[in-house]
């Protein structure tokens, strides 16, 4: 947990047929970030939370699916982001690679252009 961050465990609920345990994720500062876990595999079904945007609340939900194990890590291959009910945005995760070796020359700050 983050300093000032509490949890509340919700109660139990259902996210697209499957029996799921809500819980709610609070910051000192207000905001609020649900979480419905499944009760058989402990994976997310479902995130949700409220934002003001315009003046207006948006209620944001995000569904992660398609769980598959890579190297002993279980990872959601999809996700369905949806504003106010309607999906706005879909991702299907064709390959992950775990910890692949990076060029550590790719963490070098660029010379300024023209700089003195």
């Amino acid at each position: 947990m983050v300093a000032g961050q509490t949890i509340q465990m919700i109660g139990n609920d259902e996210v697209n047929g499957s029996k799921v345990y809500h819980l709610r994720a609070k910051w000192s500062d207000g905001n609020a970030f649900d979480y419905y876990i499944d009760q058989n595999t402990f994976m997310i079904a479902k995130t949700s939370t409220q934002i003001q945007q315009a003046g207006a609340v948006q209620l944001i939900e995000s569904y992660p699916t398609k769980y598959r194990k890579l190297n002993g890590v279980t990872l959601p291959y999809s996700l369905d982001v949806r504003v106010a009910g309607q999906s706005v945005f879909e991702m299907q995760i064709q390959q992950v690679e775990l910890n692949p070796a990076i060029d550590a020359g790719l963490f070098n700050m660029p010379q300024p252009s023209g700089g003195k």
